[in-house]
């Protein structure tokens, strides 16, 4: 016979099975304190299951069903990336105005919205596998229209299409990958399709630096990222559903097989039995009780609401969108030398993601969010700070580019030092590090962990829907505030909103790493850890690291 039980601490609900053990306690047994005898044998039998979970191999399979569903992280960043050296060419080839290029940028993030509101419906419906195929479509047919527009209306209509696929990106992938991956592995599993964002961005940023002096290289720009959508579709084809939203569809004996061939081994029975029971539990909670207090989903609904309000209002997405445009502005000259030290970026972001991928599992989501945020905040207050006697760049009316003389208080035209240029782009890199390796990954993980899986689809999508709203306000506002309170104050004010962060984070929330999802669940269905236990647990931890060290 097999029982489970719980061993339960401030921070974390973990899950011990035992073999062949006779459940000898009876309904008032249980509320008698454990004697020490027994406290040690949950805790060998703790310390015996994790050194199996360990050991037990993620199979060469998941990686391929995740790598594949990452693709769509590559899409993801490619297309938010690839706006920032495509927005100077078309500056000049469609005579933008600031209302214009504001628009053009924000279109996309209003597709993302709309797609928003819809994608979690559609994901929970047809399946999670079934939505990245239809995601690929989307993302081929607004590539082409990018690349074969002749109006500023065709251009329009394309980002817009491309922002549904963008939004649909963020919520179906992350969902699947989390729901086929063993707990051991999951947070570097879900973190690849942030690998594939950051990837994503480099493409783009290379490809800016390739065509930002071809006449219309704005149209290669858009058009390259037909291949690895279409790369996407087709392989996507061919990999297995979720075994999760298998079960919750009562397919069981496909969801075992699936699982089967995940796990690369035949006794399976244990996790599907675990998901089952959740799964029947779950149902019992609709659509509505999301903003409800039942079954904790108010407390997970406000965790990633939050977080994802947060990860925009921190000012990251101004950095990807215009990036060439604030590289000219602290005084990188032309198009191509500001195009080329965005590629350092996204190289950064790229070696930051690996970083989090090889270590989330280890050292934990909340540890990676606080210092990353404590990074950012770090980072770009250290920027605004050098750039407090700077002025304003203005656009030169004449020409296509933005001019790279600021003006001081007394109105005259002075190069920014190289002193200056400096610190803004180790400030810039170091922000946009601490990003790929905290809030970037961690967020979207704890998304695809803490949500029902009956209506996960859909719960996530109601968070993409501030995530995109967030990222509009801030990303349509920055030229405005550019002009407005000046760059140095602006970036200022996005480190205040980083120490925020910091507090949010430490106060609500809840530690995920090496836990089944149906663990998380049951945590989260009784309201989380309190604030009194994490402060708790810190006093401790910092006693115990004090006696350490005496």
């Amino acid at each position: 016979m097999k029982t489970v039980q719980y061993l339960k601490d401030s921070d974390n609900v973990i899950l011990l099975e035992a073999d062949d053990v006779q459940a000898k306690s009876n309904e008032s047994e249980c509320d008698e304190p454990t004697s020490p005898d027994s406290d040690d044998q949950l805790m060998n039998a703790l310390k015996q299951n994790g050194q199996k979970r360990q050991k037990e191999a993620t199979t060469a399979y998941v990686w391929i069903c995740a790598a594949m569903a990452a693709l769509g992280g590559v899409l993801f960043g490619y297309d938010v990336g690839i706006i920032s050296g495509a927005l100077v060419l078309l500056r000049c080839d469609f005579d933008l105005s600031k209302t214009e290029e504001s628009l053009t940028v924000s279109v996309m993030l209003i597709g993302a919205m709309i797609a928003s509101l819809t994608g979690g419906f559609v994901i929970d419906a047809i399946g999670r596998r079934l939505a990245i195929i239809i995601n690929a479509v989307i993302f081929v047919v607004g590539a082409s229209i990018l690349a074969a527009s002749k109006t500023y209306g065709m251009l329009i209509f394309g980002r817009l299409i491309v922002g549904f696929g963008v939004s649909l990106s963020a919520i179906g992938e992350c969902i699947y990958i989390s729901e086929i991956s063993p707990p051991h592995r999951r947070g570097a599993l879900v973190s690849l399709n942030e690998f594939g964002i950051t990837v994503g961005f480099l493409l783009a940023y290379a490809i800016n630096l390739a065509f930002i002096n071809v006449d219309e290289g704005w149209r290669y720009m858009f058009g390259l990222s037909v291949v690895p959508a279409a790369i996407q579709g087709i392989v996507m084809i061919f990999l297995p559903p979720s075994p999760r939203y298998l079960l919750l569809k009562y397919h069981d004996t496909e969801a075992k097989e699936v699982l089967q061939k995940l796990r690369g081994r035949l006794d399976v029975e244990t996790e599907l039995d675990s998901i089952r029971g959740v799964i029947i539990q779950e149902k019992t909670y609709s659509l509505f009780d999301i903003c409800r207090q039942a079954g904790g989903m108010r407390y997970r609904l406000f965790i990633a609401v939050s977080l994802v309000l947060l990860q925009q209002f921190t000012g990251q997405p101004n950095v990807l969108y215009y990036a060439t445009t604030i590289f000219e502005q602290v005084g990188f000259s032309s198009d191509s030398s500001a195009a080329r030290v965005t590629l350092i970026l996204g190289l950064t972001k790229v070696v930051s993601t690996v970083i989090s991928l090889l270590l989330i599992d280890k050292a934990g989501r909340r540890r990676f969010l606080l210092f990353g945020a404590t990074g950012m905040m770090l980072a770009i207050g250290a920027m605004g700070i050098t750039l407090t006697d700077v002025g304003i760049p203005e656009k030169n009316e004449t020409s296509c580019l933005i001019s790279n003389i600021t003006k001081n208080e007394t109105g005259t035209g002075v190069e920014l030092s190289a002193l200056v240029r400096v610190v803004s782009l180790i400030s810039l890199l170091l922000y946009v590090s601490c990003y790929a390796f905290s809030f970037g990954p961690v967020t979207w993980l704890i998304l695809s962990e803490i949500f029902p899986v009956e209506f996960r689809g859909r719960a996530v999508a109601i968070s993409t829907v501030a995530n995109w709203g967030g990222n509009l306000i801030v990303s349509s506002t920055f030229l405005q505030l550019l002009k407005s309170i000046g760059i140095a104050a602006t970036f200022l004010s996005y480190a205040f909103i980083c120490l925020c962060s910091i507090a949010f984070i430490f106060t609500f929330v809840p530690e995920t790493k090496g836990r089944t999802l149906e663990d998380i669940g049951k945590e989260l269905a009784e309201g989380g850890p309190s604030l009194k236990s994490r402060c708790a647990a810190l006093r401790h931890k910092v006693r115990s690291n004090g006696k350490k060290e005496t």
